[in-house]
């Protein structure tokens, strides 16, 4: 069986797109995959905290209140441009 070959690391770019394409799904209302490109956008980029704002809210429109307090606690942690004074106050804590 022939191993899938590895995904090149992402770029800033990458990180943008993936932004977007986060906040286009949540915009339709597709929470779940709307959370899928979240991860990949801060992985892609953890220093901002646009997706880390992105994937709690989509966390919490599921139903998950803990885990999408969690994203904005890896925020305020790992988050250093973008709108990290709003993850503190949708209740995330270092």
């Amino acid at each position: 069986p022939s191993a899938e070959p590895a995904a090149p690391p992402a770029t800033a770019a990458d990180a943008v797109a993936l932004r977007k394409e986060t906040e286009n799904l949540l915009n339709r209302g597709k929470m779940k995959d709307a959370i899928v490109k979240a991860r990949e956008a801060i992985a892609a980029d953890p220093s901002d905290a646009n997706a880390y704002l992105y994937l709690g809210s989509a966390l919490q429109e599921t139903g998950h209140w803990k885990d999408g307090i969690e994203a904005y606690s890896e925020c305020v942690r790992n988050a250093t441009k973008g709108p990290v004074n709003e993850c503190r106050q949708m209740g995330g804590r270092k």
